[in-house]
């Protein structure tokens, strides 16, 4: 786990410069499994929609959610959701050096 990077491993090699991104990137995949439409999750994380759709965008180039045309709305892939989730919050603890500690709703 030490060489795996998110952003690298989906071509992104200019992302991953700020731990407050990648917390909400983990927290809007985790909303992924419980809620599909960007404006629900962003209302519930109190974040800005179109930087949700961004997310979820990456989220689904990367596959770990997939995405719908109409209306707009992505889910996480069941089948690999929670080892999905573990590799994101142990890359964030190993990367941030600190606990992930998912938001409070």
């Amino acid at each position: 786990m030490d060489d795996y990077d998110f952003w690298e491993d989906v071509g992104l090699t200019c992302g991953g410069y700020n731990s407050d991104i990648d917390e909400d990137l983990i927290n809007v995949f985790i909303q992924t499994s419980i809620n599909n439409w960007y404006s629900e999750i962003a209302k519930t994380l109190g974040l800005d929609e179109k930087y949700v759709i961004i997310l979820l965008e990456i989220l689904c180039a990367a596959d770990f959610c997939e995405y719908g045309t109409s209306p707009r709305g992505a889910w996480a892939i069941q089948d690999t959701f929670e080892s999905n989730l573990k590799k994101l919050t142990v890359w964030y603890e190993h990367k941030w050096n600190e606990e992930f500690k998912a938001k409070k709703l």
